[in-house]
């Protein structure tokens, strides 16, 4: 899906198209949209995110997409999992992101072992403590905590490389929900009810749906199945750029020769495009919190 379609650039332009050209254009809005989306950092169509953003000490915190169309958690604060520990080697660290932990260490001999453990094997505080106590001369000790809370791949925060060679580390996990509510007047932002969120890196886990219902035509591009709710100005942003790059095909030196004949553009042709029109795009671009 793209930020137009076919029928909807069709009656921009006023103009019927025979099915191979719609085809072609049809690549072409998708193209066109990625790139969009790459100059004004961020996605416009509807997701779902969970991440773990930086509190400032305020009680607002900015979300890196939106529109916010709905939040299901956020916590900031953390119960400990798992303790992690290393013996037997010179140094050892812990590190992990959102699809496994790695167990990293090197021996007095100079022999380096790293160990991935991806969520998707080990999903939860069992079975991950187990995996690690598997790897050689790694220890771990599931922790306390509610028995709603178990999830790694949803809830944990990132470790940065911590040192584990006899001394303890802990994986976290996200604590209970905070009391929070969409900022007033706002479709980026949550405030925190009668507190703050504290400041630190990466300390605030969230889990919020945000984004537009991007439009869809019919097989035929005849019409629309699904309308959307794009903003029409940035509508019809892109259907002026793709109509720029169908109609300056042959006088834009940034094209290729190669590929005028079959519609075949590349990437690099279309972004020349894409930046021309930056002043109409910076409107629905990024906001810096």
């Amino acid at each position: 899906m793209g930020l137009t379609t076919v029928k909807l650039y069709n009656d921009y332009t006023g103009e019927k198209q025979n099915s191979e050209f719609n085809v072609r254009l049809d690549s072409l809005i998708t193209n066109v949209s990625d790139l969009v989306e790459k100059k004004c950092g961020r996605s416009f169509g509807t997701a779902t995110y969970k991440e773990w953003l930086n509190g400032d000490g305020t009680s607002i915190l900015f979300l890196p997409q939106y529109p916010i169309t709905r939040v299901k958690r956020v916590a900031n604060g953390t119960n400990s999992a798992i303790k992690v520990e290393n013996s037997g080697n010179d140094t050892a660290t812990i590190s992990s992101n959102s699809s496994a932990i790695t167990l990293n260490s090197l021996s007095a001999t100079g022999t380096e072992t790293e160990t991935y453990l991806y969520f998707t094997d080990y999903a939860n505080v069992s079975s991950m403590t187990t995996a690690i106590n598997n790897v050689s001369s790694w220890t771990a000790t599931a922790q306390n905590i509610p028995t709603n809370e178990t999830s790694l791949i949803q809830f944990m925060k990132p470790i940065y490389s911590e040192d584990a060679l006899g001394s303890d580390v802990y994986i976290s996990l996200a604590s209970s929900n905070a009391r929070f509510g969409i900022a007033y007047d706002s479709r980026n932002s949550l405030e925190m009810v009668g507190g703050a969120f504290p400041c630190g890196r990466r300390n605030v886990y969230v889990e919020w749906t945000a984004g537009y219902t991007l439009p869809v035509d019919n097989d035929q591009h005849s019409a629309l199945t699904i309308e959307g709710d794009l903003p029409s100005g940035l509508v019809l942003v892109v259907n002026r750029i793709v109509q720029d790059v169908l109609n300056n095909v042959e006088n834009d030196g940034n094209f290729k020769s190669e590929k005028l004949a079959d519609y075949g553009y590349t990437r690099d042709d279309v972004k020349s495009v894409v930046d021309r029109y930056w002043s109409d795009l910076s409107e629905y671009a990024y906001i810096l919190p």
